[in-house]
Order: structure tokens, then C-alpha cells, then sequence
């Protein structure tokens, strides 16, 4: 008999490598990664590294800068998402007022965060008024499932086997977040789970406070985390008490348009 399961799994295998090591060049923040970077972060050996990224190369999904040494994401990256569906566009675009009003009424800055396998991704950011920025990332910015006020908002509404997968995964790279440890991440889920608002005392930054909360989808589905960054001599527990209440309102717009955008979706695609 041909061992084509065999060969499935080795494929498999093969396909996820590839794909941890995208993400982990997407994480880079535009700087890129050294081969000895991607070694050390994936696990991986040096040779299987390069021989995926090789064939990366080869296909225009990452790009090598011989003089850094240092890979990118590929043209061929933009190139697919173009076909691809808009629900990310349309989530930015239904956001960006309610964001604005956010940063505005708190004076801070919002971030909208989504899921990506076993990371955030920064959607959106919207910076208030107040003079001192709490910054802890930019569009496209990825880190660890879990670090962060929208990290947890996010990790909270997993079902508990999935939430333990993605912490498992995410062990070795929580070392580079000395204030997200495990314990600290899943005291955070338990709180956010029992009061509704997740709490980052210090995650991303140890001069940052955040304050997260879930935003679902028709189904009830968690489709983003939409939170609050200030410098955490302003999280006074009156200002706190603002932050929570501007977060409620402006998650609850965001979700009453989701909900009339699949309505004249599923309306359109019924006509």
C-alpha cells in the first residue's frame, strides 16, 4: 500500500512551518528577521528554516535583503489579499467612528485587535487628545494571544480546550513579555470572564495600563478586542470608572452595525 498518510502529515507539518514562520516575519513590525531569529523563536533547526524560507523566496511570499540579512514579507502576500474577503476592511471601516469617539471621550488611545492563529494583530488605533501617549503598537502590529488588554478580551471568549492551545503554544514567546506571564495572563481571562472588562496591568509595558473588552458578532462569536492604552499614573479609579463606561458604549455601536451589515449581506446575497 502507498503510505499516503504518511506523506499527508509530512505535508501538513511542512505547510505549518511555513505559515508560524510568516507570522513570525509579519511580527518583526517591518524590521525583519535574521534566520538565527527565526531559528530561535519557531525551534526549528537551521537547515529546516532555511530550506522553507528558500522556497518562500522562491514563491514572492518573503524576501531576503542580502545586505541586512534580514527576511520580509513578499509582494506576493498583497497580491493574494487583494481576493481576498474584505470582513477585516469592513470591521475597520464600521469601527472607525465609534474609535474616534473613544479616544476623544477618554482622551487615550483605542486599539482595535483581531485574532491571527496564535496572535493579535492591530486593526485599528485611534490616539485622544492627552498630551502624553500610551503607544504600545501600530497597525499591523502582532504579539501572543493573551498580552494585553485586547489579548485577554480576546483569549476570555475562547472555549477553555482552544484558550489551553493557544497558551501552550505561546510559552517560549511570552519570554520576551516578563510582565505577561501564564499565571498573570490567566488571573487577567478569569476576571475578564467573571466582570466583562479585561485588565493589563503592564503587559505590553510595565508604564502602561489597559482596559479591554470583547467585541461579538451576530453569533455571539468573538470577532475583535477593542481597548483603551494610558500611561498608568491617569488610570485613577475615577478616570477607570470612564474608561469602562466609554468602552460599553462604544463596543455596543460597533456591534449594532456589525449586525446591520451581515443583515443587508445576507439580504444582497438572498436577492
Amino acid at each position: 500500500m502507498t503510505p499516503a498518510p504518511a506523506r499527508s502529515a509530512g505535508g501538513t507539518q511542512a505547510l505549518e512551518r511555513a505559515l508560524r514562520l510568516m507570522r513570525d516575519i509579519a511580527s518583526s513590525g517591518g524590521l525583519g528577521r535574521r534566520l538565527i531569529d527565526l531559528q530561535r523563536s519557531t525551534g526549528l533547526t537551521k537547515p529546516t528554516v532555511h530550506r522553507i524560507v528558500r522556497t518562500l523566496v522562491r514563491h514572492d511570499f518573503v524576501t531576503h535583503d542580502r545586505s541586512t540579512r534580514r527576511y520580509f514579507l513578499g509582494a506576493e502576500i498583497s497580491i493574494l489579499s487583494v481576493s481576498a474577503p474584505d470582513d477585516l476592511s469592513h470591521l475597520r471601516e464600521l469601527a472607525r467612528d465609534d474609535m474616534r469617539q473613544l479616544a476623544q471621550a477618554t482622551g487615550d488611545t483605542a486599539y482595535l485587535m483581531v485574532r491571527s492563529g496564535n496572535d493579535i494583530v492591530c486593526l485599528a488605533r485611534e490616539m485622544g487628545p492627552y498630551p502624553i501617549k500610551a503607544l504600545t503598537g501600530e497597525i499591523g502590529t502582532r504579539r501572543p494571544l493573551g498580552v494585553g488588554a485586547a489579548g485577554v478580551a480576546l483569549l476570555a471568549g475562547l472555549p477553555p480546550e482552544e484558550m489551553e492551545a493557544v497558551l501552550k503554544a505561546n510559552r517560549k514567546r511570552m519570554r520576551g513579555f516578563p510582565n505577561a506571564s501564564e499565571r498573570a495572563i490567566r488571573a487577567a481571562v478569569r476576571n475578564a470572564q467573571a466582570t466583562g472588562y479585561a485588565l493589563s496591568g503592564g503587559m505590553v509595558h510595565r508604564t502602561v495600563r489597559g482596559i479591554g473588552v470583547a467585541v461579538r458578532g451576530r453569533r455571539r462569536e468573538v470577532v475583535a478586542g477593542l481597548s483603551i492604552g494610558a500611561i498608568r499614573e491617569r488610570m485613577t479609579r475615577a478616570h477607570t470608572g470612564e474608561v469602562m463606561a466609554a468602552l460599553a458604549r462604544a463596543r455596543s455601536a460597533i456591534e449594532r452595525k456589525l449586525r446591520a451589515h451581515e443583515r443587508m449581506r445576507r439580504t444582497v446575497g438572498g436577492a
